[in-house]
Order: C-alpha cells, then structure tokens, then sequence
C-alpha cells in the first residue's frame, strides 16, 4: 500500500497507528518545498483526496452495474453515486467550543435534490480544496472504464470502514 493510501485510510478515523505515524513523516519530508505549512496543507488534502477519490470511482463502477442506464453519462454516474452510495460515511470536526463532533453524513446525503451532495466536499468556510480536481478523476477514470464497457464480475467487497464506504475489491472485465 502507499504512504498515500496508508494515510489516507487513517486520516478520518483519529486512531493512532504507528505505521500511519511513519507514512506521514515520509510523505511531509517529499511536500517539504512549500516549508512545513506548505507540507502540512498538502498532506492534509493528499490525505482526504486518496482513498474518497478511490471510493467515489468503485462505488460507481457498482452502481453502473445496478443502473446500466447511468453509464451514457459519467457526469449522470458520479452525481448519482454522490447521491446513493457517497464515499464519506462520517467525519469528525471539533466544534467552536472546542467538542468533537462526528458528522453522520450517511444521514445527511441526497437531502436536497439530485446535485445536492454538499456533505461529500465540505461548504461554508471550509469547504474542500480538491472538489473539482476529485471529480474530474473520478470522471476520467470512469470515462475510459466504462466507454471500454467494463463489466463488474460478481459482487465487489467492501472494506470495514466507519468513515467510508469504500470498495476493497472489485474484479472487472474488458470485453
């Protein structure tokens, strides 16, 4: 797994781990050129981005194969995934009293209308950095998976994860 992954899967959990702990010092000493708030940032966005991005691509690469009719579209696809099958169950914020406070986003998802996925990115005055860049990935990969008509071989897997609802294998074929 990288460093990026590795991180990436703890960030949202607050859990401590060693070997999360060492991925973060390897990958801040390659980000060090902006100095350490310049890394700090980086890091933090690589982090939220890595394993969300990865989750947005797989759940909807299965929701293609439950809804085949989404596949003309892959703006259609993403948007709908954001809706149904968001990567991010949860997050944790701290409140203004300083209280942590976890956002059950499984809960809040889909309550607005079908482009309303706000939760997923963040609103206000933090919202996330990395949305458009987020979707045009996902976007491009799903582009070339499905124009070459990719097809999901059974059921995918799903990581035990709290925090996202993240596909830990999928097994696809190219026709």
């Amino acid at each position: 797994m990288t460093d990026a992954a590795l991180v990436g899967r703890g960030y949202l959990t607050g859990n401590q781990d060693p070997d999360v702990d060492a991925a973060v010092d390897r990958l801040a000493a390659l980000l060090e050129r902006g100095g350490p708030e310049g890394s700090a940032a980086a890091l933090a966005v690589l982090a939220q981005a890595c394993e969300a991005t990865a989750a947005l691509i797989g759940n909807a690469l299965v929701l293609s194969a439950e809804r085949p009719d989404l596949q003309a579209n892959v703006g259609d696809l993403v948007a709908e995934t954001l809706r149904a099958a968001p990567p991010l169950r949860v997050m944790r914020r701290v409140s203004p009293e300083g209280d942590g406070v976890l956002l059950d986003l499984d809960a809040a998802s889909g309550q607005g209308g079908p482009d309303d996925h706000p939760s997923q990115f963040g609103s206000g005055i933090r919202p996330c950095p990395g949305q458009a860049e987020a979707l045009a990935l996902a976007e491009g990969v799903l582009d070339a998976l499905v124009s070459h008509g990719v097809v999901l071989d059974g059921d995918a897997a799903y990581a035990d994860s709290p925090a996202f609802r993240l596909p830990e294998r999928i097994v696809v074929t190219v026709p």
